[in-house]
C-alpha cells in the first residue's frame, strides 16, 4: 500500500523510468490515517509507557507556555502530538 499517486510522479522518460518530481509535492501528502480501534489501542498501551507520557506532557508544556508569558525560545523535537497520538520523526510511536 502506498500514499503516492499518479499525480506524484513525473512523466516516465525514455528508458521508463519515473520519479519523485520535488519535495514540495511530496510534502503535500497526506498522513497516514488509523483507524478508530487501532488508535484506541495505541492510546491504551500509551497510559501505561512512562517514556511516552513524559515526551507528552513535555510537548504540551510547550505548546502551552505559562500565562502571561511569551515562549521566546521553541525546542526543536523529533516528536510531534497529532491528532491524539505521538509521532517520532514522523513515525507513529506504538508503545
Amino acid at each position: 500500500m502506498t500514499v503516492l499517486q499518479k499525480n506524484h510522479f513525473a512523466e516516465t522518460d525514455r528508458r521508463g523510468i519515473s520519479f519523485i518530481c520535488s519535495l514540495a509535492q511530496l510534502a503535500t501528502l497526506s498522513t497516514r490515517r488509523w483507524t478508530r480501534e487501532f488508535a484506541e489501542k495505541v492510546g491504551k498501551a500509551a497510559e501505561k509507557d512512562e517514556a511516552y507520557q513524559q515526551v507528552r506532557k513535555e510537548l504540551e508544556q510547550e505548546a502551552t507556555p505559562p500565562e502571561g508569558k511569551q515562549r521566546m525560545v521553541r525546542k526543536i523535537r523529533s516528536e510531534t502530538w497529532e491528532n491524539g497520538l505521538l509521532y517520532r520523526k514522523g513515525r507513529l510511536w506504538v508503545p
